[in-house]
């Protein structure tokens, strides 16, 4: 029988769950997350703590009678998360979530920079300031990055 493995990864729980054909819940595995802040407005989780988590609970879920029937893997995930890399692909941040209000500090002066591109038309995305285009501006601007 096909199992698919599914992921809700969210801003308070990690949850993995393992699902058969018929859509009945064989297991459920669900764990908090912290939020983490290391600076005000700040609002993020540890990317290495996630792995952890995740491989523990999959570990959980994938016992010796299921491991070999997963078909298909599904995901959810947290809106507007962002995490930079370097070039090792190495953490230079955190897991950033929606709750982090940090662009807030500089999207005034990231729409006056882009006052001339109409980002929801050449994204699709609303110009809030949680949105990654603003997020990714501020953190040009408040940390040592270079794209």
């Amino acid at each position: 029988m096909a199992l698919t493995l599914a992921i809700d990864l969210g801003t308070t729980n990690l949850k993995v769950g393992l699902v058969n054909e018929h859509g009945e819940i064989l297991f459920v595995r669900s764990s908090p997350l912290q939020t983490i802040s290391s600076e005000p407005g700040a609002a993020e989780h540890d990317p290495e703590e996630l792995k952890h988590i995740f491989i523990d609970m999959c570990r959980q879920v994938l016992t010796d009678d299921y491991k070999d029937q997963v078909a298909y893997i599904v995901s959810s995930t947290y809106q507007f998360g962002l995490m930079m890399l370097d070039a090792q692909r190495k953490p230079l941040t955190a897991m950033t979530l929606l709750t982090d209000i940090r662009s807030q500090r500089t999207f005034n002066d990231f729409v006056s920079t882009f006052e001339d591109v109409d980002i929801y038309q050449e994204t699709g995305c609303p110009l809030i300031s949680q949105y990654v285009l603003p997020r990714l501006y501020y953190f040009s601007k408040n940390r040592v990055l270079t794209f």
